[in-house]
């Protein structure tokens, strides 16, 4: 049990060494934008745009506003984490203004700091809220899931 445990503590925080590490940079131009319109078929009709960059190397999405600041001749400064390989953070060359996009911050740095504080908060009071811990654990390993592919 005490393996399970620490199992809970070391992957959230291996998440997270990831997400702060600078990790590799690249500094490629832009070969391709997209943008993709996605609809659900709901009774809500809801519908999103998601919009993405592709270079020599990699594909990865991005802002809305970054892709309508992108043209296809830009070249784009970008890092590339160390674990898990996923786009950190990028810019336009000589642009001050770098961003990370909202779903990596998420999987990378929310998730995984919410996941600790409640496997450790579990340690420390030596109680076990079992409804908690189960979807934190199943959000944790969805998120893993998610880094690996």
């Amino acid at each position: 049990m005490k393996i399970f445990k620490l199992f809970f503590i070391i992957l959230p925080m291996i998440i997270i060494v990831d997400f702060a590490l600078p990790g590799t940079a690249y500094s490629l131009p832009v070969q391709n934008k997209k943008a993709r319109h996605q609809s659900y078929y709901n009774a809500g009709g809801n519908s999103h745009t998601s919009y993405g960059i592709q270079t020599t190397k990699h594909s990865f999405v991005v802002s809305e506003s970054f892709n309508k600041k992108v043209d296809e001749q830009s070249i784009i400064d970008y890092t590339v984490s160390p674990i898990f390989k996923e786009v950190n953070r990028y810019q336009i060359k000589g642009d001050s203004d770098s961003e990370i996009y909202s779903l990596r911050w998420f999987t990378g740095l929310l998730l995984p700091l919410f996941a600790l504080g409640v496997f450790v908060y579990n340690i420390i009071t030596n109680t076990q809220n079992v409804a908690v811990t189960s979807i934190t654990t199943v959000l944790l390993f969805g998120d893993l899931i998610y880094l690996l592919i």
